[in-house]
C-alpha cells in the first residue's frame, strides 16, 4: 500500500509540473 501510494503521488506531481509549465507560458501569451 505504501509503495502504491508513493508511486501514485510521484506521477501526479510529475503530471502537474509539466502541465503548469505549458499552461504558464500559454496563459501569459493569451493574456498578452
Amino acid at each position: 500500500a505504501i509503495d502504491g501510494r508513493q508511486e501514485a503521488s510521484i506521477p501526479l506531481e510529475v503530471k502537474q509540473l509539466p502541465e503548469q509549465k505549458p499552461d504558464d507560458p500559454t496563459g501569459n501569451d493569451d493574456e498578452s
